[in-house]
């Protein structure tokens, strides 16, 4: 019999939760990179739900964009792209040079 996946909630155990927080990244890459952009999105948004303050959360916001550009659901990545700016100040130069190739 096959067991259901888990993903652990922010308050489980640190060790688990760093594991699952990278498969889960990991995943949603992978489905970007094999031109699965809904799949991908789902992923990264359901990282964002679950890891709000993780140190991948940056990651995440990434291939939530890099998804919504490819679905060209052009005007939900740029509220994505503002808000990510907003957040991680500190890639905001990255997230500048994303902005100019992608698409809008």
């Amino acid at each position: 019999m096959q067991q259901a996946t888990r993903i652990l909630l922010p308050d489980d155990d640190p060790g688990k939760q760093k594991d699952r927080d990278i498969t889960l990244l990991k995943r949603a890459r992978a489905a970007l990179q094999k031109g699965n952009a809904k799949h991908a999105l789902r992923l990264a948004q359901r990282h964002r739900r679950l890891f709000p303050r993780h140190e991948l959360a940056f990651s995440a916001a990434s291939i939530e964009l890099d998804a919504l550009c490819l679905l060209k659901r052009s005007e939900e990545a740029r509220k994505a792209f503002d808000h990510a700016s907003a957040v991680f100040t500190e890639a905001a130069l990255q997230l500048a040079e994303r902005k100019k190739r992608k698409c809008w």
